[in-house]
C-alpha cells in the first residue's frame, strides 16, 4: 500500500539560546543582514536537516528570507529585511515544525542561535461505511487550534497517515464531512496512533426520481445533462443522467437527502479543422434543489432551465507563416473581464462563454515573428469560422 504523508506546519514556541542577546516577546522587523545558528534534536543534541524561512510577526506565508541547514545542522540566512520570526521545518518527517520570535536589534547580526526540535507523532487509520466497506470519496480534516484545519489525504482504500504531529494536551479531533466528528486520545510519549477506524453514519437508500425538464417557453429540453450534487454529505456523491428527446429523465438515487442540481449541454463542432465537444451551462430557474426521499414511491419533479444559444460563440481558423504553413503561436484574448491565453498549433479554436460576447481583442505572438493584433468587429466577428492569421518574421516596430 502506498501511503501519502503530509507535513503540517504547526505553531510552537521553541527553546532558543542567543549568545549575548535577550529574547524579545514582540520583536519588530529590523535590518539584520546575517542570521546564523544550528538546529538540533532536543533529546540527543544531534544535528537536524531542515528548511528555514523568516517572516514578519509570525505570518509564515509572508516570507522574507529562505534557506536550509547543512549536514551539520548549521544555517546562514542573509537578506536586507529578515523579519521578526524564524520558521523551522525538519525534512525527515519525524520531527514537527517549530517557529520562534527573533531577538532583533538594529545594525547587529544574530549569531550562534540554537533551535531544538522534538520527535513528532503519527496518526493513521481508515474511513469506512457503516457496513465496514471503504467509503467513497470523502473529505477528512484534522482540527488544528493554531491554524486552519489540516486536510488529510487518503489512498484509494480511504486509508490515511498523518506524520510530524506534536502531542496535543489531551486528544486529536478529526472531522469527516460536516456530520461526523471523532476524538482520538493523545498517545503515550514515543508512541504513534494506529488503526483508527472511522465509521460513517448509515444513509438511507434513495427513491426513484422521474422528471421533466423544460426551457423558458415550457418546451421539452432534450439532450440536457443533469448532475445532482449531494449536500451536507460525508461522501461526495454526484448522481448524473441525461434527458431524452422529450425532456424526460429517470434516476435511481443511491442515497436519500438534499441535492443541488446543475444542468448543461454538450455541443459538438468541427470548426477550426478539428472536432471538439464544448460544454454549455444551462442555468436552472426552477427545481434547482431536490430532497430525495428514502426508498419508496417514485418521486416526480419538474425542472425549468435556460438553454444556451444553438449558435456556438466561437472564432476558428488557422495560424500560418509567410509561406502558408501552419505554425505554433501564443494567442491572448483581452476584453472586459475576458483574459485568455493559450497555445495554438496551426488550428485556432476560441470559445467564449455566453456572458463574454462583448468586443474583445486577439493578440498573436511567436518568437522571432511580428506580433499580430486583431480587433473584434474590425478584423473578425464572433462566429467567424475561417479566420486566417499570418505571422511574419521579424521584430515589432
Amino acid at each position: 500500500m502506498k501511503r501519502i504523508h503530509v507535513l503540517p506546519v504547526l505553531a510552537l514556541v521553541v527553546c532558543m539560546v542567543a549568545v549575548g542577546h535577550a529574547q524579545v516577546d514582540n520583536p519588530q522587523p529590523q535590518n539584520a543582514p546575517r542570521l546564523s545558528g544550528k538546529v538540533v534534536m532536543a533529546d540527543t543534541g544531534k544535528p537536524v536537516q531542515a528548511s528555514l524561512h523568516t517572516s514578519n510577526n509570525g505570518m509564515r506565508f509572508e516570507m522574507r528570507a529562505c534557506g536550509s541547514t547543512g549536514p551539520d545542522g548549521t544555517f546562514l540566512l542573509e537578506r536586507e529585511k529578515l523579519g521578526g520570526y524564524l520558521h523551522v521545518q525538519p525534512v525527515d518527517g519525524r520531527h514537527y515544525a517549530v517557529e520562534s520570535p527573533l531577538p532583533l536589534r538594529p545594525g547587529e547580526d544574530l549569531k550562534n542561535l540554537v533551535f531544538t526540535v522534538k520527535p513528532g507523532f503519527s496518526l493513521s487509520g481508515q474511513v469506512v461505511r457503516n457496513d465496514g466497506t471503504p467509503a467513497g470519496e470523502t473529505m477528512v480534516f484534522l482540527e488544528n487550534p493554531s491554524d486552519p484545519p489540516i486536510i488529510v489525504p487518503m489512498d484509494e482504500h480511504n486509508r490515511f497517515t498523518i506524520t510530524n504531529l506534536p502531542p496535543p494536551q489531551d486528544h486529536y479531533t478529526l472531522h469527516v464531512g460536516q456530520d461526523t466528528k471523532v476524538e482520538v486520545p493523545a498517545p503515550k510519549p514515543g508512541r504513534d496512533i494506529k488503526g483508527i477506524v472511522i465509521k460513517l453514519p448509515a444513509v438511507d437508500e434513495g427513491a426513484l426520481v422521474e422528471g421533466l425538464v423544460v426551457d423558458g417557453q415550457d418546451e421539452p429540453a432534450g439532450g440536457v445533462q443533469l448532475g445532482f450534487q449531494r449536500l451536507n454529505a460525508v461522501e461526495l456523491v454526484t448522481e448524473k443522467t441525461m434527458t431524452d428527446s422529450r425532456g424526460r429523465f429517470s434516476l435511481k438515487f443511491k442515497q436519500a437527502g438534499p441535492y443541488m442540481l446543475r444542468a448543461w449541454q454538450m455541443m459538438e463542432t468541427d470548426a477550426g479543422g478539428f472536432a471538439a465537444s464544448i460544454r454549455r451551462d444551462c442555468p436552472v430557474r426552477e427545481g434547482g434543489t431536490l430532497v430525495v426521499a428514502a426508498k419508496g414511491p417514485t418521486q416526480r419533479v419538474r425542472v425549468v432551465v435556460d438553454l444556451p444559444s444553438p449558435e456556438l460563440p466561437l472564432v476558428a481558423g488557422r495560424v500560418e507563416d509567410g509561406q502558408g504553413q501552419p505554425i505554433e503561436a501564443t494567442v491572448r484574448a483581452y476584453g472586459n473581464d475576458m483574459r485568455v491565453q493559450a497555445r495554438v498549433h496551426g488550428n485556432l479554436f476560441l470559445v467564449a462563454n455566453d456572458g463574454e460576447l462583448e468586443p474583445f481583442t486577439l493578440q498573436f505572438t511567436r518568437e522571432g515573428h511580428q506580433t499580430r493584433v486583431l480587433e473584434m468587429g474590425k478584423d473578425f466577428t464572433m462566429g467567424d469560422r475561417s479566420l486566417r492569421v499570418v505571422m511574419k518574421k521579424g521584430l515589432d516596430a
